[in-house]
């Protein structure tokens, strides 16, 4: 599936909802399930059955409305009652047209905040690990990494944070990433080799407790976080 592209497509789904509309709530069964771990299409998701509902509103209001006026019985429908019926069933319809259009708007909002937050946190601030950046969010880590493939996908990160992203990435696929986060305290992670008693002083990154921004230190080196004012140090 490209990037981009829905599983079923819009128009497949629409039509399904024109000529049988039980077709069309299978086929929209079957994208979202290929779409569970997909966070960036599910605006989309929510916009075909918003635009499915009104394409069914319009063509069965036209059928109903010319059916209506054909019929010359003497249980045919006055203008006042066809034009009731459709009052009615424009009402039933808007209201779960209105509803999955707002869910994909603030959906696609949503992402798009998101994103522009993790390459905030990791072009800005340098934090690469996938576990930290679930922690400082508040999102879950599966939805974070499924995040940062599409991102990565799009070339959306550029620079040292696109490379740092890209590492974390391949880290993440063969399991050698390590954690460096631990809920209600900071722990602090090297970013080189132990240096050996005798070698040059190296700095080490060090987390902060108090907003989670990473600094660089040297060993028993104590510096305030320039983020929160909360105190740092390194053994």
């Amino acid at each position: 599936m490209e990037i981009n592209k829905p599983k079923i497509s819009d128009g497949v789904i629409i039509w399904a909802a024109i000529l049988f509309f039980p077709l069309a709530i299978l086929l929209l069964i079957i994208r979202f399930m290929a779409h569970a771990n997909v966070n960036h299409m599910r605006s989309k998701d929510y916009g075909v059955i918003s635009s499915s509902l009104v394409w069914f509103w319009l063509a069965y209001s036209v059928l109903f409305y010319i059916v209506f006026k054909m019929d010359d019985t003497d249980t045919a429908l006055t203008n006042g009652e066809i034009w009731t019926v459709l009052i009615l069933f424009a009402v039933v319809m808007l209201i779960p047209i209105f509803i999955f259009a707002g869910l994909s708007s603030g959906r696609r909002k949503k992402m798009d905040e998101r994103y522009r937050l993790y390459r905030h946190l990791m072009e800005e601030q340098g934090i690469q690990d996938y576990n930290q950046i679930s922690a400082m969010t508040g999102i879950s880590y599966r939805n974070v990494e499924q995040d940062m493939r599409y991102l990565l996908a799009l070339q959306a990160l550029t620079g040292d944070g696109f490379q740092a992203a890209i590492d974390a990435l391949e880290e993440e696929e063969t399991g050698r990433q390590e954690e460096v986060y631990e809920e209600g305290e900071a722990e602090e992670y090297e970013e080189d080799q132990d240096e050996e008693d005798d070698g040059p002083p190296v700095k080490r990154t060090v987390v902060c407790r108090g907003c989670g921004s990473s600094t660089a230190l040297y060993r028993g080196e104590t510096a305030e976080c320039e983020f929160c004012g909360n105190l740092l140090t390194t053994e």
